[in-house]
């Protein structure tokens, strides 16, 4: 065990004194004006050291308070378990995907060869080339069989498919809304239209625009346009097959990822959370640069706000004596008779074991003294009184 500091000791000692000096003064001082303003001090003082003590804990405070929403998060989590799905996947082998990927990216390997040329149609090529940058990035297959991993790189693909049939209907040039009727035509395909039937009215769709376009434009401007139009609308009916199987695939396997998304979000949603309280926790345990306020307050309460509460409680002590100081007199004149008459008795059986023991039995039993055991003190002491003087007249 180890040993009191000398400050400790200090204080102990100081609290013992000040303790029995000011309890002494309330006894024998009683009326004294400064037991009327014991309250007056020591309440103020009361709630000043309530407030130090809250300024000087917001570390802990602040801990308590951390670890209470963790604590509530965690059980509202337990309450609400988020369970792993089991679902059946049945995505696109690796070979095939990469396959019809292959044609997006020769198609986007053109429009770089065509980039700042002015051979007719390289126009319409490098529009192609830039929208599929845009909505593929860097897309890549996965290089495993994991069903999984494939869904969703299939999922992407299909995403970006039909994105870039979008933005070519925005932004290609003398499509003459070429991309407007693929998306109609995707449309009617995922609700089990005929592939076939659908790309040859898409064909038929196409050219019935261009011949109005013709209709309407003279030897020249047919001339000019001729090679924009040609790629575009050969283009569409090319990119009806390609994304027919985004249109008409199973609604299973994006079903599916929507879960597990669902299921993974939620799952980092909580691995952030935590995170975020362990974070915060050990910022609160770091936190060593206190505001001067914190500092003040701190060095007040730990250095002499001890001191200054002594102090008050003795007067408040003093006080709670000073109330009672009459009954403790009572008291003590009751203590000091009981002790004298206490001494009494005790030295007048001392000499009446002293006297039988210096007395032979005989002369005793001849004085007439009395050797009885049993007689009562009482009887002795009212034996032993003298007798009180006759009065005379």
């Amino acid at each position: 065990m180890e040993m009191l500091s000398a400050e400790d000791v200090f204080l102990l000692v100081l609290s013992a004194t000040a303790f029995l000096g000011v309890g002494a003064w309330g006894w024998t001082k009683p009326k004294l004006w400064l037991w009327r303003w014991a309250d007056v001090v020591y309440y103020p003082l009361a709630a000043l050291g309530i407030v130090l003590l809250f300024l000087s804990n917001d570390i802990n405070r602040t801990l308590l308070k951390i670890e209470a929403n963790r604590t509530a998060t965690e059980e509202a989590w337990r309450a609400r378990a988020n369970p792993q799905p089991n679902v059946e996947l049945q995505p696109t082998p690796a070979a095939l995907l990469s396959a019809r990927f292959d044609w997006f990216a020769s198609v986007r390997s053109l429009g770089e060869v065509c980039e700042g040329s002015t051979t007719p149609g390289c126009g319409a090529h490098s529009e192609h080339a830039r929208a599929i940058k845009a909505v593929f990035g860097e897309f890549a297959i996965p290089l495993t069989e994991d069903p999984v991993a494939l869904a969703r790189a299939e999922d992407r693909f299909c995403r970006a498919g039909l994105a870039y049939v979008d933005r070519l209907a925005e932004d290609s040039s003398l499509s003459l809304g070429a991309f407007d009727r693929l998306k109609t035509a995707l449309g009617q395909l995922s609700k089990g239209g005929d592939e076939a039937m659908l790309k040859a009215a898409l064909a038929r769709n196409i050219a019935h625009d261009r011949q109005i376009f013709d209709s309407m434009s003279d030897a020249q401007e047919r001339a000019i346009a001729e090679p924009f139009i040609s790629v575009q609308s050969e283009h569409a009916v090319v990119l009806l097959g390609q994304l027919s199987w985004c249109a008409s695939r199973d609604d299973r396997t994006a079903e599916g990822l929507k879960t597990l998304d669902a299921w993974q979000a939620e799952e980092q949603n909580r691995a952030r959370t935590r995170a975020k309280f362990a974070r915060d926790l050990q910022a609160a345990k770091d936190n060593k640069t206190p505001t001067p306020i914190q500092q003040n307050s701190r060095k007040l309460q730990q250095q002499l706000w001890p001191y200054i509460l002594v102090l008050a409680l003795s007067i408040k002590f003093g006080k709670a004596i000073s109330a009672v100081a009459d009954d403790l007199t009572k008291a003590a004149k009751r203590l000091l008779q009981v002790g004298k008459r206490a001494r009494h008795l005790v030295g007048i059986s001392v000499a009446r074991l002293r006297r039988r023991r210096e007395t032979p039995p005989a002369v005793a039993a001849h004085c007439g003294e009395d050797t009885d055991p049993a007689r009562s003190e009482e009887d002795r002491l009212a034996t032993d009184q003298p007798e009180a003087p006759k009065q005379i007249g």
